[in-house]
């Protein structure tokens, strides 16, 4: 939503005088979007500064993004690595990949489900209620529920409160509707950042994954002229507008 002020003293308004205010604009129908690119390739940047907390409420990490352009930002995000740790509040130089890259393959032991982790992602499961296990979802349940599709040593690390029965709930809805996912439009993609050394010849930290809006460029058809709604019309005119009297709170 854009905003806009006026100055009453560029127009020489004293109280009680009265005003006339209308808004127009000229607006464009959206019939459709441009197919996603889920490789994200022109958009990534191949490294960027990260540096992460540990929330403990909504996601196993709360990863802030630097240096990398229009990625730049904070994130949710999650491990897909527990072979290896990583210190909170360090900062670490991180090589991107799309998790639809085949180069993000190597860094987890099973990558051919990693679009039932990018499924799961998009469900918003954290908070909601359970339909046949106690409780609502927690970020620890769906934190395990990746580490169970993508990797073949599991941990309980930091997973706070989970249950099992959750857990499974959650891998069986990803298994029936996840195989084959691919995030659309508005969706959210799972961006892999992998901490490195200084040359990129070895990885110092665990990998994980933020959370990144899929965002598409709209087809547009056709055009319309546009007022908003006031309380007066213009005489022979469906375009209305509003009177407002200086030092009042509201317009008439």
């Amino acid at each position: 939503m854009d905003e806009y002020s006026i100055s009453l003293a560029d127009l020489n308004a004293l109280p009680g005088d009265v005003l006339y205010l209308a808004a127009h604009a000229d607006t464009d129908l959206i019939v459709g979007y441009e197919p996603a690119t889920l490789a994200l390739s022109t958009d990534l940047p191949t490294s960027v500064t990260i540096r992460s907390t540990r929330p403990l409420s909504t996601n196993y990490w709360e990863t802030t993004v630097t240096n990398g352009g229009a990625l730049d930002g904070t994130y949710d995000a999650w491990c897909v690595d527990t072979d290896r740790s990583m210190a909170a509040n360090t900062t670490y130089t991180a090589a991107v990949y799309s998790s639809y890259d085949a180069a993000a393959a190597g860094f987890v032991e099973f990558p051919e489900n990693l679009d039932q982790v990018n499924w799961i992602l998009n469900q918003e499961y954290i908070g909601t209620g359970s339909p046949t296990c106690t409780g609502s979802y927690t970020f620890g349940d769906v934190q395990r529920s990746i580490w169970t599709l993508i990797e073949d040593d599991l941990s309980t690390s930091g997973l706070g409160s989970w249950s099992q029965c959750r857990v499974n709930e959650i891998l069986s809805a990803a298994a029936a509707s996840g195989d084959g996912f691919e995030p659309g439009c508005m969706d959210q993609i799972a961006v892999m950042l992998v901490p490195t050394s200084a040359n990129a010849q070895r990885i110092v930290a665990q990998a994980l994954v933020i959370e990144v809006d899929l965002e598409c460029t709209p087809i547009l058809g056709s055009q319309e002229t546009a007022w908003a709604d006031g309380d007066i019309d213009f005489r022979r005119s469906w375009a209305s507008y509003w009177g407002y009297e200086v030092g009042s709170a509201t317009c008439d």
